[in-house]
């Protein structure tokens, strides 16, 4: 298992990091997962006033959003 992944994703907390690195496949499947959906609500609501823009961070991962952030 590679968990270059573990050091390289920013802004994951230190539970994060330490699942990150129980589960580093895991953990690459949840962030392409996350990418996709992103992804595809940018697609969704392309014509909308909120087009999930807020989702995207500059040079960072969209998990780290304040909107995605709400579930825990």
């Amino acid at each position: 298992m590679d968990t270059t992944i573990c050091r390289t994703v920013p802004g994951l907390t230190k539970a994060q990091i330490e699942l990150c690195y129980q589960q580093p496949d895991a953990t690459l499947v949840a962030l392409e997962g996350l990418n996709q959906a992103v992804k595809e609500c940018q697609y969704q609501f392309h014509g909308n006033r909120w087009n999930c823009s807020s989702l995207e961070t500059r040079g960072q991962n969209p998990y780290i959003s304040s909107i995605l952030k709400k579930g825990k």
